[in-house]
């Protein structure tokens, strides 16, 4: 268990053997590979993850794939809300054997799901995940579309990423008309007239690295000087095995042929994923706010609190607890504070 990182079997850096799966995906294709393994060998009958809507291409749809092609379909980001888990007590009335490819917060709904429900602990056989830097509201999308002279009507393709790594934000309207814009600039470029505008939820989320899956597939970021550029590049995942079976599953996926798996060292985590390290000593503070001034927060099982208040130290922690308590004054620790 490390303390920043949580429950780790193993570390490794990876990539999905097949050329088109790396270069479609967002980063480096593992989740996709990994899903299309699980099919291909019969391990699971269904993968249960979230793919763009056909019908509105800002918003993105619960899918549940049954081929290798089919999850292939569902690959690259959503930033977004992303609902993909609305279909998953179907699939586990149909008795199949299931692999979940979600975000964080949705893998420990389907762990806590595992808890009460003996078919879902059954039939549930893989949870996987990747990093997550918080949840946009719709509005970050219809921005970036709007700024590049689109209407969110007139919509035929909208992409975060993929088709290269990290891979530009690419859209595409029914008449014809294209536009497309470097992940760097998207996130990066002062000016623009929109921000990653994540919920409330997500700024208190205590698990934005999924500690709960099997395996946890964020990008590996490549470092100059300590931080991580953002130039073209053949994709690249860091493979997070976090309990015994994903480690199994890494090592059957890469000797079929599915992932390439290379070497990785843990202190590597924290330069690529700073956003991360920090997210992580940042919560513990933000909480006893919210415990004092007796407003909702998350209840939690096992979490390392008072080691990361340790780490944090205490200009974080005062930061971060009178931070808390300004949002609070504000009305800001709500999603909807006129509401």
């Amino acid at each position: 268990m490390h303390a920043i990182w949580g429950p780790i079997e193993a570390v490794y850096r990876s990539h999905a053997m097949d050329d088109a799966i790396r270069d479609r995906a967002a980063a480096g294709g593992t989740l996709t590979a990994l899903g299309c393994f699980l099919l291909q060998s019969r391990k699971v009958d269904a993968i249960v993850h979230v793919k763009a809507s056909s019908e509105q291409p800002m918003l993105t749809d619960c899918h549940v794939s049954y081929t290798p092609d089919d999850v292939i379909s569902g690959s690259q980001s959503r930033y977004g809300p992303s609902p993909a888990l609305t279909r998953l007590c179907e699939i586990v009335d149909t008795g199949a054997r299931i692999a979940v490819i979600a975000k964080p917060c949705d893998i420990t709904a389907v762990r806590n799901l595992m808890r009460v429900d003996a078919r879902a602990s059954r039939q549930i056989l893989y949870c996987l995940t990747l990093f997550c830097g918080g949840v946009p509201t719709i509005q970050t999308s219809e921005k970036v579309v709007l700024f590049h002279g689109f209407s969110p009507s007139d919509l035929k393709t909208f992409r975060w990423r993929g088709y290269g790594w990290p891979g530009h934000t690419y859209i595409e309207s029914a008449d014809g008309r294209t536009a497309k814009m470097s992940y760097e600039d998207t996130w990066h470029k002062p000016g623009v007239p929109w921000s990653n505008d994540v919920q409330f939820r997500c700024k208190i989320c205590p698990d934005s690295i999924g500690e709960l899956a099997d395996v946890s597939c964020p990008d590996g970021w490549v470092l100059e000087n300590g931080k991580p550029i953002y130039r073209e590049a053949p994709g690249l995942n860091i493979a997070i095995a976090r309990t015994e079976k994903g480690h199994a599953l890494l090592r059957e996926a890469h000797q079929a042929g599915f992932v390439g798996l290379g070497p990785c060292e843990q202190e590597e985590l924290a330069p690529m994923h700073r956003g991360h390290l920090n997210k992580k000593l940042q919560v513990p503070a933000r909480y006893f706010a919210l415990w004092l001034m007796r407003k909702p927060r998350l209840k939690l099982r096992n979490y390392r609190m008072l080691t990361l208040l340790r780490l944090a130290g205490p200009a974080m922690v005062w930061g971060e607890f009178t931070g808390m308590l300004a949002r609070i004054r504000d009305g800001r620790n709500r999603e909807n504070p006129k509401g």
